[in-house]
């Protein structure tokens, strides 16, 4: 390096596709109708048979096997011994196939043939950042779902609250008016 010091690049602002360097952005399209999706859907399994679940396979085996020789019992028992089986489960284990089955459909995507070494390699490498949007997405839905219950409580004591006293007043009335009619018929 010569006698200047490196400095940081200034921000560009956000880009996308070859003005970073990566690939070419493609064109946005027009949303395809579901029943498109699931007829390429199908047919990308017809394609490639046994790719997704050789990608499913190849991180779900390894997973359990490490879970049985730690706990001594399979990842579905009911008391398996690993606190963090879930955890793991749902924020590092379903992430990494998402992000190979993900890279798989890219392959097949750009008329390339899959090649399980390249999709792991490419998979490994995004898994942080799936890893990461799985725990947001988990604290997302967690944090909706204590506002949903706060809401549905507040408004249920609210309820409460405001019809009480006209609860207590028709049990009152009715009260009054049948012990008049009994005074009346003795």
């Amino acid at each position: 390096m010569s006698g200047e010091a490196k400095r940081p690049q200034p921000f560009q602002g956000l880009s996308v596709g070859s003005e970073r360097g990566g690939p070419p952005a493609e064109p946005l399209r027009e949303p395809e109708p579901v029943n498109a999706i699931i007829a390429k859907t199908f047919a990308l399994y017809r394609r490639y048979p046994l790719l997704f679940l050789v990608l499913a396979l190849g991180v779900i085996v390894p997973y359990d096997l490490v879970v049985l020789i730690a706990t001594g019992s399979g990842p579905l028992a009911k008391n398996s011994g690993l606190a963090v089986n879930p955890l793991l489960a749902v924020f590092l284990i379903s992430p990494l196939i998402s992000a190979l089955h993900i890279h798989a459909v890219a392959e097949v995507r750009a008329e390339r043939t899959p090649r399980l070494r390249s999709i792991a390699a490419r998979g490994l490498r995004v898994l942080p950042t799936a890893a990461a949007t799985a725990i947001m997405v988990t604290l997302g839905v967690l944090v909706g779902l204590v506002f949903t219950a706060l809401a549905t409580a507040l408004l249920y004591f609210d309820l409460v609250s405001r019809h009480s006293a006209v609860f207590v007043q028709a049990e009152r009335e009715d009260g009054t008016a049948q012990a008049g009619d009994s005074a009346q018929a003795g």
